[in-house]
């Protein structure tokens, strides 16, 4: 999937006090490492949000997430998909009508990050790809 993710670091203001907004939101244009876009020690869950665009008669569709560092909850228009706890990061997405839907991806890491100042790498790293099943 070409293109901007917006992700939101859900209470990263409480375990990162020095960051001002309450939100912590962001657009990407590229996925990164969460250490490189200021969160070297946050231990939590961190929201990616697309829309993205399903072809008349695409049949059954696959999404690949690629690196996942640590767990992934893959969600389409609100409904779970899968919850992906190791590789590979992937979920078959069925019963889903052409057209523009939200694509959620929730993310989160371990508490070792935050415990041990580790910066372990942590986040949605891709590339993130969908494609249809033959």
């Amino acid at each position: 999937l070409v293109g901007d993710f917006t992700t939101d670091y859900r209470y990263a203001h409480l375990a990162c006090p020095y960051l001002r907004s309450s939100g912590c939101a962001q657009t990407l244009a590229a996925l990164q490492p969460w250490d490189t876009l200021g969160f070297p020690t946050f231990s939590g869950m961190a929201c990616y949000r697309k829309c993205v665009s399903i072809p008349p008669a695409a049949g059954r569709l696959a999404l690949d997430l690629g690196r996942v560092e640590d767990l992934a909850e893959i969600a389409i228009d609100g409904r779970r998909l899968a919850v992906t706890p190791w590789p590979p990061y992937t979920a078959e997405i069925k019963d889903v009508e052409p057209g523009e839907h939200e694509l959620v991806i929730n993310i989160a890491n371990a508490p070792a990050n935050r415990l041990r100042a580790a910066r372990l790498p942590a986040g949605l790293l891709g590339p993130v790809r969908l494609w249809a099943e033959s």
